[in-house]
């Protein structure tokens, strides 16, 4: 064999024995629909720590991360949401364009003087093969304590959350809008302009797992405008700047970490993680609990005659719901996501780690 050839023949074996990364990209298959829940951990805020460094094939490595505390999102199914809020987002004859594939549940919310209270809190997005938006929300909502009046809210433009496919270059810029009658108040809307770049693709090392990823970087300039009937005043207030970075890997269905910036200051961090449970005296083991995940009930398999007490926690701790059981327990007026169960049962705790979907 000449010298040549055996230098061509060293070049292909080395060649073929590096492991090439190449950039991902992000499809509408790849995101999580409906009847899925995500959980995270939310990051122990670090001013020091560089999220914001991106490039080609680069390292982002958080192996490192402290996680103060655990959180979760639910997709859920549109028509699993209060009936009257779907008139907008369930209703394909009339409102064809803000048919929802799926909804997520968000917290309540009350003013600092206790006279408007939004609960039951719902957005309603559209996945479709070249986009994923935000088309409107639904919310209950009570002024100075009276019953909630339940609202259905759809965007006038709808806030485009990213373009699809997601590819390394892609830079895209949108802006949405919308505004609401609120009863026996006046009326409340909000200006957006997004801008969404994706800017890095690399691997993303977490306390939890090492991803293939691309880096998207969203930034939010939003304005509120509100006015209140019994005043006759109204006003506009711009909101602080919004950096959003979120890394996403293929067939996860949520960003694999997100961390958000105000005025370039870090003011939440997370990652995906699986469910650290709190307590020194869990065992899913020795009782047999079912069915896992679960829609409507949860049957334990205590052997008692007796009715137990227990008490339903969400993982971030929040008392849920307590009862009575002597071995089935009622989940489906409880929204979707993982829980915990803590009963007493021969005179030890007991703790049982479900999901609802």
């Amino acid at each position: 064999m000449s010298c040549s050839n055996k230098i061509f023949l060293l070049i292909v074996i080395i060649v073929s024995t590096v492991h090439v990364k190449s950039q991902i990209s992000i499809i509408n298959t790849d995101f999580s629909s409906s009847s899925s829940t995500h959980v995270f951990s939310e990051v122990s805020i670090d001013q020091s720590l560089d999220f914001q460094s991106t490039g080609q094939n680069y390292n982002w490595d958080f192996t490192n991360l402290q996680y103060s505390k655990q959180d979760s999102i639910s997709n859920v199914d549109v028509s699993s949401t209060p009936f009257l809020y779907q008139f907008y987002f369930n209703n394909f004859l009339l409102y064809p364009d803000y048919l929802a594939s799926f909804a997520q549940d968000r917290i309540d919310f009350s003013d600092p003087l206790g006279i408007l209270s939004l609960s039951q809190n719902f957005n309603y997005f559209k996945l479709t093969s070249s986009s994923l938006s935000l088309v409107g929300f639904g919310t209950t909502i009570s002024i100075n304590g009276s019953p909630g009046i339940p609202t259905s809210v759809r965007y006038d433009t709808i806030d485009q959350i990213y373009p699809l496919p997601l590819n390394y270059g892609v830079s895209d810029s949108t802006s949405a809008f919308y505004l609401a009658s609120i009863p026996s108040f006046g009326s409340y809307g909000q200006s957006i302009k997004r801008e969404v770049d994706v800017d890095g693709w690399g691997s993303l090392i977490t306390p939890f797992s090492n991803y293939d990823v691309l880096r998207v970087k969203t930034t939010l300039h939003q304005t509120d405008t509100f006015y209140v009937d019994t005043f006759q005043f109204g006003n506009s207030i711009e909101r602080p700047t919004l950096e959003i970075y979120e890394w996403w890997a293929k067939n996860i269905g949520f960003p694999v970490m997100r961390v958000e910036y105000e005025n370039n200051i870090i003011t939440q961090a997370w990652y995906a993680d699986h469910l650290h449970v709190g307590f020194n005296d869990f065992n899913d083991n020795e009782y047999l609990i079912f069915p896992n995940p679960t829609t409507n009930k949860l049957i334990l398999d205590i052997n008692s005659n007796h009715f137990k007490d227990f008490s339903l926690y969400d993982i971030t701790g929040h008392l849920v719901k307590i009862g009575k059981t002597n071995g089935e327990i009622s989940v489906k007026d409880i929204l979707p996501g993982f829980y915990l169960i803590v009963i007493e049962i021969d005179e030890k705790i007991e703790v049982f780690k479900f999901q609802k979907i």
